[in-house]
């Protein structure tokens, strides 16, 4: 299935893999200024699309996503495809390490991050899965601790801010491919319960 044409719309791809080998991938849309180049506003993501999965992130306590995952988790890749039907994809290798040494959970749970915007239905929802997380950062019940969910949505605010800050501005939005819409991101919600990612069939990550 083809991907929509969306001005100005970016869907960024992270890819990697967990303990054993198995490969994750992670997708979200960035949306660019409209007098930008897609060439400009990409090759000044890469730095702050780095720094949301490197475990040190953007400083403080706004922690990378590798940060909750083992030190077997590994990401390497960035692909950033434009929306428009015609400007080629970057392709960017990174080498990024999880923090913790701790046992990891199993390959196929995975944190979820709900991004809100300024409209209602699920159209206007999306969602980030972030790779499996050590068994360190659960609670007592199992689940991502309070302080866990504080941290990443934190992590994701301060992001975005880094975005809209570059030369070549971005910022988060969530693209809808049913509607060719997008509309930009107004919150974020970590999940206290981890969600199950699978592959997309026909659609890549």
């Amino acid at each position: 299935m083809p991907l929509p044409v969306i001005g100005d719309v970016i869907r960024c791809s992270v890819y990697g893999t967990v303990e054993g080998g198995v490969g994750w991938s992670n997708t979200f849309h960035l949306v660019k200024d409209i007098g930008d180049t897609y060439a400009d506003a990409m090759a000044d993501n890469v730095t702050n699309i780095t720094k949301m999965y490197d475990p040190t992130g953007f400083g403080g306590t706004n922690f990378g996503f590798l940060h909750y995952s083992t030190d077997g988790t590994l990401a390497a890749q960035i692909v950033q495809t434009p929306l428009d039907g015609t400007t080629p994809s970057r392709t960017d290798s990174i080498a990024l390490n999880g923090s913790s040494s701790q046992n990891p959970q199993p390959a196929q749970n995975a944190m979820l991050v709900t991004l809100l915007t300024a409209k209602r239905g699920r159209s206007f929802r999306g969602r980030l899965f972030v790779p499996a997380n050590s068994r360190e950062q659960l609670d007592g019940a199992g689940k991502l601790s309070a302080a866990n969910v504080a941290f990443v949505q934190s992590m994701m605010t301060a992001a975005n801010t880094a975005f809209q800050a570059q030369t070549h501005p971005t910022a988060f939005t969530v693209a809808s491919y049913k509607l060719v819409q997008a509309n930009d991101v107004t919150g974020y919600i970590c999940r206290t319960v981890f969600g199950h990612q699978t592959k997309r069939r026909g659609r890549g990550a």
